[in-house]
């Protein structure tokens, strides 16, 4: 061990801290301080509870004490990386300083000591009391009591998303984030309600944490001690959402769970009904009354199942199965889920992996699995999921495998997963609008980086940037000075980038540091990852990272104005040399408009996947030490290309607009992408510029046919002409096997479809890849443009999350033809190629 190494361990030892001052509470510092036997800067250690942990901030208070100083937070630390909670009591060490004038205490290690009561983590008010000193109790662990559920308000997909509860003549705003609630019904009485009180723009709401004390759970029944044969029955409600073998490791893990949903068209009444795996079984309490279109989620620990969904579940059958308990369990080897009436009848069964059939109760063929197409997707911590119905979301229900998401047959509405913190219920259909908006296109290299800086120049309030890279440092200025004028700037980045070691480049980390060291602190970081993350330890280990990775590449300006990109945001993709002599870089396009549906999905998009209070796979980013950063530099003039263009495409017209993204609906064969290439037909045209195409999905024996592959294919069958064009010199080996096999099924066939492969010059020597994902359609005389971020694999639909924008313009389809008919020409292709 090294000198320094021993000196930092005794530095930790309990015998060294006694020789350094200790104060009891914050308060008792601040005493010693007033009495001058105290220096500012003196080392010393405090005890306290973490009542709060902002962005590189965190504030201590006594336990026991009254609201102390201004805003209610407490003595504030500069604390950086840290393993405490809110809520927890710390031992912390370091010095007392002023920082612009307030006192700062500055952390050099916080070690937790004990976990507060409950009574004490959470502050006692009354809704009076948030009404009129919001400030006091802001970013605070709060608890009210007798409560009234006023009303609620529903999101686009149905589910309540926002409750108004009153306390007497007093409302208060509370958080439901995707159902992460307990049914509430107008008119019930909350008995206690618990949450952190924040503010969310202009609006201070409560947002609760877990959902706990909202209802009081039932426990499970007496389990019964053998199985009984049961008979059928037709009624209204169905099981769905099946998590027999969730991410915590064992058998009889907490977030084990299902749900009940109500497909009838008035509420049913499930008191006394039972669901059994047929040894154990579990009752609905009375009053379970379900809604005409609501489930109930019922999970094994209702604290687990929130810390693994995000989202609370409805009830509990909160018991720990013992070796060779007969007692209601989801075996993680394979099982069967019987819902039954108060008699014992039943209406819905499920028989999933090596269940033992219940072929005489109607359950028919293979039983059910989860969907892999490759060795890294796990079957740990999948969701079983019936499908929907593309227009009426009905549920399929024909007692087969069949029925559910993961039928490894289906291309359509089968080979799909699910997994905790996924919004297929939000996310199950494009978003389309007809209005006259705003459409702006910037071709990449030509006038990317032009689009993006102006882009960012136009936000006055927020900029929220959803993104899978960001290495250019000229965007970054662009950021940094909206920092300057009181913008406030959210980026979400992917944290396991393909070929990074460490999960991103140093160039990422050090110019996101660039933007936290902001004075205005109106910048924050999130990184969507969380296994390179020390903090995450204990069950945070055992929570999976919802996506493969975070591949779209979007931005939203005052949740005005949306850009959508083919391109992340680096030098290659957006070069910011003068154009007047030429450029160069890969080839991408990105479409920015302010279209309602398109500017609100996204919203939703962003809200959903950059949110740390029910999302557990994003972290915060804090530079510290141990992190490598660098500063990438400017690149030099490039020459070798010349622009189709002289200028972006800039117009306000009446067009169709549609805002689709995977997993939830990409692969949709009447929207998106899907849906123009398969609306395709006599005399109509598909024109397709993208970075590669997979010419099968999936390995060995689930290697499936790329479904957009034969999309293009069927296209070409009915009579549309086909021009496909992959990039030639990234990932060009797989691609070339998916252009022999189309352009040897043209040639056996007699079809109209070609693909070639292209690139961009840069130098005589050096080429530049297509990056873009971009499809033209001309269909029945009417121009569409879809840009988007997927690339033409099974992880990018299946298992990432992307998004594209298709739009319906004559313009803007006809501007973006003469970059793929330049392209073409480069690659080989004859002008007459072309319809």
């Amino acid at each position: 061990m090294s000198i320094r190494s021993t000196l930092v361990l005794l530095m930790l030892l309990p015998s060294a801290l006694a020789a350094v001052p200790s104060y009891d509470s914050p308060e008792d510092l601040l005493t010693a301080l007033e009495a001058d036997t105290l220096l500012l800067g003196a080392e010393v250690q405090v005890a306290g509870l973490l009542v709060a942990d902002l962005f590189r901030e965190a504030y201590l208070q006594a336990p026991q004490a009254t609201i102390w100083p201004k805003e209610g937070r407490g003595l504030c630390l500069r604390s950086g990386e840290h393993l405490a909670e809110v809520g927890d009591q710390v031992l912390v060490l370091g010095s007392l300083e002023r920082d612009h004038g307030e006192l700062t205490f500055r952390s050099k290690s916080i070690q937790v000591t004990g976990r507060a009561p409950e009574e004490i983590a959470y502050r006692l008010v009354s809704a009076q009391e948030l009404s009129e000193n919001a400030m006091l109790f802001k970013d605070r662990l709060v608890e009210l009591r007798d409560l009234e559920v006023k009303r609620f308000m529903r999101g686009a997909s149905g589910s309540p998303w926002l409750a108004i509860l009153k306390q007497g003549d007093v409302s208060i705003d509370v958080e439901l984030r995707d159902g992460a609630h307990p049914v509430l019904i107008e008119g019930m009485r909350i008995d206690r309600l618990r949450g952190v009180f924040r503010r969310s723009r202009e609006y201070w709401r409560v947002a609760p944490r877990t959902g706990e004390d909202i209802q009081i759970l039932p426990q499970a029944r007496n389990c019964r001690s053998a199985y009984e044969p049961y008979g059928q029955m037709d009624a209204p409600v169905r099981l769905d959402e099946i998590c027999y073998d969730p991410a915590q490791s064992g058998e009889g893990e907490g977030a084990e769970s299902f749900a009940v949903v109500n497909i009838g068209t008035n509420s049913f009444d499930l008191s006394g009904w039972r669901v059994s795996d047929g040894e154990g079984e579990w009752i609905f309490p009375d009053g379970s009354l379900l809604a005409e279109g609501e489930r109930f989620r019922v999970a094994r620990k209702k604290e687990r199942y929130f810390f693994e969904f995000g989202r609370d579940c409805d009830f509990s059958f909160d018991r720990n199965p013992s070796p060779g308990d007969s007692c209601f369990v989801l075996s993680n080897a394979g099982d069967e889920l019987l819902l039954m009436n108060d008699e014992g009848i039943v209406a819905d069964l499920v028989c999933y992996e090596d269940a033992r059939g219940f072929e005489a109760l109607g359950w028919k063929g293979p039983t059910l699995r989860p969907y892999r197409f490759s060795d890294f997707v796990p079957e740990e911590g999948q969701v079983l999921l019936r499908k929907r119905q593309l227009k009426s979301r009905a549920l399929l229900d024909t007692d087969q495998a069949s029925d559910w998401i993961s039928d490894p047959e289906d291309p359509v509405w089968g080979m799909q997963m699910n997994f905790p913190g996924w919004d297929r219920e939000l996310f199950h259909s494009a978003a389309a609008c007809i209005e006259e908006a705003e459409i702006q296109a910037f071709v990449s290299p030509e006038y990317s980086f032009e689009g993006v800086r102006d882009f960012l120049r136009s936000a006055e309030q927020s900029l929220e940037i959803e993104i899978y890279l960001i290495t250019h440092p000229l965007v970054v200025d662009e950021l940094l000075a909206a920092l300057d004028r009181g913008v406030h700037v959210t980026v979400l980045l992917d944290g396991e980038v393909f070929g990074a070691p460490g999960g991103t480049y140093d160039s990422v980390l050090g110019l996101m540091h660039q933007l936290l060291d902001h004075p205005s602190g109106e910048a924050e970081v999130y990184f969507w990852r969380n296994g390179d993350d020390p903090r995450h330890l204990g069950p945070d280990t055992d929570i999976p990272d919802r996506y493969n990775h975070v591949h779209q590449k979007f931005v939203l300006a005052d949740r005005r104005r949306l850009l959508v990109s083919s391109d992340n945001f680096t030098q290659s993709s957006l070069p910011a040399d003068p154009k007047d002599n030429g450029t160069g870089g890969s080839r991408g396009v990105i479409l920015v408009t302010d279209a309602t549906c398109a500017v609100e999905r996204a919203v939703e998009i962003f809200e959903a996947d950059c949110d740390p209070w029910r999302q557990r796979d994003l972290r915060q980013f804090v530079p510290h030490e141990s992190v490598k950063e660098s500063t990438p530099r400017l690149s030099g003039d490039r020459k070798d290309y010349q622009a189709v263009h002289d200028a972006p495409y800039v117009a306000r017209e009446k067009a169709i607009f549609e805002l689709s993204q995977s997993p939830e609906n990409s692969l949709r064969p009447d929207q998106g992408y899907l849906g123009l290439v398969n609306a395709a037909s006599q005399g109509d045209w598909v024109f397709v510029e993208q970075q590669y195409e997979r010419p099968h999905w999936g390995y060995g024996e689930r290697q499936r046919s790329n479904p957009r592959l034969d999309a293009y294919s069927d296209a070409a069958r009915r009579g549309a002409a086909v021009r496909i064009l992959l990039s030639g010199n990234r990932a060009a080996p797989k691609s070339e096997k998916a252009r022999d096999r189309v352009n040897s099924i043209a040639a056996a066939e007699g079809i109209d479809i070609e693909i070639r492969m292209g690139w961009i010059p840069r130098t005589p020597s050096r080429r530049d890849p297509i990056h873009n994902k971009m499809l033209l359609a001309q269909l029945g005389g009417m121009g569409w443009s879809h840009v988007g971020s997927a690339n033409g694999s099974a992880t990018a639909s299946l298992y990432n999350r992307e998004m594209g924008l298709s739009v319906r313009s004559d313009g803007l389809h006809d501007y973006l033809l003469e970059v793929f008919a330049s392209d073409w020409i480069r690659a080989g292709g004859e002008a007459g190629d072309l319809p």
